[in-house]
Protein backbone atom coordinates (compact mmCIF):
# COMPACT_ATOMS: atom_id res chain seq x y z
CA UNK A 1 0.00 0.00 0.00
CA UNK A 2 3.07 2.20 0.72
CA UNK A 3 3.94 1.42 -2.62
CA UNK A 4 0.89 2.59 -4.36
CA UNK A 5 0.83 5.77 -2.22
CA UNK A 6 4.48 7.16 -2.95
CA UNK A 7 3.84 5.73 -6.38
CA UNK A 8 0.34 7.79 -6.76
CA UNK A 9 2.70 10.98 -5.15
CA UNK A 10 4.95 10.95 -7.52
CA UNK A 11 2.86 10.82 -10.59
CA UNK A 12 0.77 13.85 -9.04
CA UNK A 13 4.09 15.53 -9.09
CA UNK A 14 4.80 15.07 -12.40
CA UNK A 15 1.43 16.09 -13.59
CA UNK A 16 1.92 19.68 -11.15
CA UNK A 17 5.58 20.54 -12.29
CA UNK A 18 5.89 18.28 -15.55
CA UNK A 19 9.30 18.13 -17.26
CA UNK A 20 9.81 20.62 -20.10
CA UNK A 21 9.79 18.68 -23.29
CA UNK A 22 10.82 21.98 -25.74
CA UNK A 23 8.71 25.25 -26.01
CA UNK A 24 7.29 26.74 -22.77
CA UNK A 25 3.65 25.56 -24.26
CA UNK A 26 4.99 22.40 -24.60
CA UNK A 27 3.83 21.56 -21.21
CA UNK A 28 0.74 19.08 -22.00
CA UNK A 29 3.59 17.18 -24.70
CA UNK A 30 5.24 16.28 -21.24
CA UNK A 31 2.47 15.42 -19.55
CA UNK A 32 1.38 12.60 -22.65
CA UNK A 33 4.50 11.20 -22.33
CA UNK A 34 4.59 10.85 -18.30
CA UNK A 35 1.08 8.97 -18.82
CA UNK A 36 1.85 7.20 -21.12
CA UNK A 37 4.59 5.57 -18.71
CA UNK A 38 1.75 5.35 -16.24
CA UNK A 39 -0.29 3.25 -18.33
CA UNK A 40 2.24 1.11 -19.35
CA UNK A 41 2.98 0.72 -15.85
CA UNK A 42 0.09 -0.22 -14.30
CA UNK A 43 -0.19 -2.35 -17.33
CA UNK A 44 2.86 -4.34 -16.64
CA UNK A 45 2.27 -5.22 -12.84
CA UNK A 46 -1.45 -5.60 -14.00
CA UNK A 47 -0.02 -8.90 -15.50
CA UNK A 48 2.39 -9.79 -13.38
CA UNK A 49 -0.39 -9.91 -10.44
CA UNK A 50 0.85 -7.23 -8.55
CA UNK A 51 -0.49 -6.45 -4.94
CA UNK A 52 -1.22 -2.75 -6.22
CA UNK A 53 -2.47 -3.22 -9.12
CA UNK A 54 -5.97 -2.62 -8.33
CA UNK A 55 -4.68 0.75 -6.98
CA UNK A 56 -2.53 1.18 -9.98
CA UNK A 57 -4.92 0.90 -12.59
CA UNK A 58 -7.58 3.37 -10.78
CA UNK A 59 -5.03 5.46 -10.76
CA UNK A 60 -4.52 4.73 -14.50
CA UNK A 61 -7.81 5.77 -15.27
CA UNK A 62 -7.47 9.49 -13.22
CA UNK A 63 -4.50 9.91 -15.54
CA UNK A 64 -6.42 9.41 -18.82
CA UNK A 65 -9.15 11.88 -17.60
CA UNK A 66 -6.30 14.18 -16.45
CA UNK A 67 -4.80 14.21 -20.17
CA UNK A 68 -8.22 14.54 -21.51
CA UNK A 69 -8.34 18.02 -19.90
CA UNK A 70 -4.90 19.06 -20.86
CA UNK A 71 -5.65 18.28 -24.74
CA UNK A 72 -4.75 14.60 -25.25
CA UNK A 73 -6.75 11.81 -25.96
CA UNK A 74 -5.27 7.88 -24.80
CA UNK A 75 -5.91 5.24 -27.35
CA UNK A 76 -5.12 1.35 -26.57
CA UNK A 77 -4.72 -0.70 -30.20
CA UNK A 78 -4.25 -4.31 -30.17
CA UNK A 79 -3.55 -6.96 -32.60
CA UNK A 80 -6.15 -9.63 -33.79
CA UNK A 81 -4.38 -11.71 -31.39
CA UNK A 82 -4.61 -9.68 -28.61
CA UNK A 83 -1.12 -10.06 -27.62
CA UNK A 84 0.42 -6.82 -29.00
CA UNK A 85 -0.56 -3.63 -27.18
CA UNK A 86 0.37 -0.11 -28.01
CA UNK A 87 -0.59 3.36 -26.51
CA UNK A 88 -1.13 6.28 -28.22
CA UNK A 89 -1.63 9.98 -26.83
CA UNK A 90 -3.36 11.94 -29.46
CA UNK A 91 -3.99 15.62 -29.64
CA UNK A 92 -7.23 16.91 -29.77
CA UNK A 93 -8.53 20.66 -29.46
CA UNK A 94 -7.46 23.75 -30.48
CA UNK A 95 -3.68 23.53 -30.13
CA UNK A 96 -3.72 19.80 -32.02
CA UNK A 97 -2.17 21.10 -35.10
CA UNK A 98 0.83 22.43 -33.19
CA UNK A 99 1.06 19.53 -30.59
CA UNK A 100 3.10 16.29 -31.62
CA UNK A 101 1.48 12.60 -31.29
CA UNK A 102 3.38 10.00 -29.18
CA UNK A 103 3.51 6.15 -29.61
CA UNK A 104 4.29 3.46 -26.91
CA UNK A 105 5.50 0.35 -27.50
CA UNK A 106 7.44 -2.11 -25.65
CA UNK A 107 8.64 0.62 -23.26
CA UNK A 108 9.65 2.39 -26.00
CA UNK A 109 8.09 6.13 -26.90
CA UNK A 110 7.95 7.08 -30.65
CA UNK A 111 6.85 10.89 -31.81
CA UNK A 112 5.30 12.66 -34.56
CA UNK A 113 5.89 15.65 -36.27
CA UNK A 114 4.07 18.63 -34.99
CA UNK A 115 0.28 18.01 -36.72
CA UNK A 116 0.42 14.31 -37.84
CA UNK A 117 -1.73 11.78 -37.19
CA UNK A 118 -0.26 8.69 -34.94
CA UNK A 119 -0.36 5.82 -37.32
CA UNK A 120 -1.18 1.81 -35.73
CA UNK A 121 -1.79 -1.23 -37.39
CA UNK A 122 -2.02 -4.94 -35.99
CA UNK A 123 -0.91 -3.39 -32.47
CA UNK A 124 2.41 -1.90 -33.89
CA UNK A 125 3.74 2.16 -34.36
CA UNK A 126 3.68 2.45 -37.87
CA UNK A 127 6.44 5.19 -37.75
CA UNK A 128 9.18 4.34 -35.60
CA UNK A 129 11.41 7.28 -37.39
CA UNK A 130 11.31 9.35 -34.25
CA UNK A 131 11.92 7.48 -30.60
CA UNK A 132 11.83 9.28 -27.09
CA UNK A 133 12.71 6.56 -25.16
Amino acid sequence: MKRAVAFAAIILAMFIWPPRVGRSEMGAESRAIVALHVLHFADVASLGGSPDARDLREQSDQTVQALLRHGYRVTTHTDAAGWTSTLVATPIGPMAARRRGFCLEDGHIFVTAPGRTVEVAAGRCLDKSNPLS
